[in-house]
């Protein structure tokens, strides 16, 4: 049983490791990403800030299959910036690599609004992952965020 979640630790993380991204999380037994912090919740939300690249309040309009080039994108309709854009659609990356699913890639669920915290594929889009402190609107803590995150902007219509 040991060997197996052993396994399943270096299945999950060496994806990451193969697209030179900083592991932020381990994998449990089921093969989930587990992201740990023990930070209070305005401690987080600075350090995720500080390391997207964009950072945005969004609702999922539609998704995109895979195209050989991209991953499954999702199109969302942007509410409020905080960092790296002003536009007011904005196509995100469904995972990390257009090859290679991880298991902390995040799928973005059409309908649904999201804060999110995005890192970039160097010259390439924006992504979504489990670790960066993206959160549903619909969640108890997503208030709290917003108003440590402060008022940010409007975009670019």
């Amino acid at each position: 049983m040991r060997k197996h979640r052993i396994l399943l630790a270096i299945a999950c993380i060496s994806p990451m490791m193969l697209l030179d991204v900083t592991p932020v999380a381990s994998c449990e037994s089921a093969g989930l990403c587990s992201c740990i912090h023990k930070e209070p919740l305005k401690e987080r939300v600075l350090i995720n800030l500080r390391a997207a690249e964009g950072v945005l309040l969004a609702t999922v309009e539609d998704t995109i299959a895979a195209d050989g080039e991209r991953p499954p994108m999702a199109v969302l309709r942007v509410s409020r910036w905080w960092k790296g854009g002003n536009t007011d659609t904005l196509r995100v990356g469904q995972r990390a690599s257009n090859t290679m699913m991880s298991s902390c890639d995040r799928r973005l669920n059409v309908n649904e609004t999201y804060i999110l915290f995005l890192p970039r594929r160097p010259g390439l889009w924006f992504y979504s992952m489990w670790c960066t402190g993206t959160t549903l609107r619909s969640e108890a803590r997503a208030d709290s965020i917003l108003e440590h995150l402060g008022p940010g902007y409007e975009p670019v219509r």
